[in-house]
């Protein structure tokens, strides 16, 4: 089974020596965790990037970068088979995603820690409408983070969860795995993919069409 990466903001290497150990790059000891199970880079040697920019606060971004990352990954998506439209996505990465799903189906999508802000569930509301989701499990921290609190910041509004919370989908309650701690690889990670089914889910074991 094959799957696609979307990285969140600022999720680029910091310099040359950190290429490769980005979770979402082929080379990541995260990639490393999923190919033991079975679980593949789509296209090893043409990993799917979005500029990863600063987007959806009012006040200090002013861009569409979610809008022009999803017009990318729609791109990238078209050109596999609709079994290999399996979407990993991070933090906003997540936004990129459910915005390209506007666009064409997604067999499966899995968000972890994607903000459940307004346009951000607004774009979930029309990709689940279209039918463009064949399954979407939605996994975040049980607790409440500061990255939430900003997201709700920037939305004006006061939200306690993280969950996305909309019909068709599933959202999932993790305690203490952070914002990116499903991300890391090694022992800790894979026996919480293990217990929790994120394993199935992508490759389909999970009971969702």
């Amino acid at each position: 089974m094959t799957y696609v990466a979307v990285l969140g903001t600022w999720a680029w290497p910091d310099d040359e020596d950190d290429r490769g150990l980005e979770w979402w790059q082929p080379t990541s000891a995260f990639a490393a965790m999923l190919r033991a199970r079975g679980l593949d880079p789509v296209l090893p040697d043409d990993p799917f990037v979005w500029s990863g920019d600063l987007d959806g606060v009012p006040w200090l971004a002013n861009g569409r970068d979610w809008e022009a990352g999803a017009a990318n990954l729609a791109h990238y998506l078209r050109g596999l088979l609709p079994n290999d439209r399996n979407v990993i996505a991070h933090s906003h990465g997540g936004a990129v995603a459910l915005f390209a799903a506007r666009r064409l189906p997604i067999r499966r999508l899995l968000t972890i820690g994607t903000p459940a802000r307004k346009e951000v569930r607004a774009a979930a509301r029309s990709a689940l409408q279209s039918g463009h989701l064949g399954a979407w499990l939605h996994v975040h921290d049980a607790s409440w983070d500061w990255m939430g609190s900003l997201g709700a910041l920037f939305d004006g509004q006061l939200r306690l969860s993280r969950a996305m919370g909309l019909p068709g989908m599933t959202d999932l309650a993790i305690p203490r795995i952070g914002h990116s701690g499903l991300l890391a690889g090694g022992t800790l990670a894979d026996g919480a993919w293990q217990r929790h089914g994120l394993y199935d889910f992508l490759i389909g074991q999970d009971g969702h069409a």
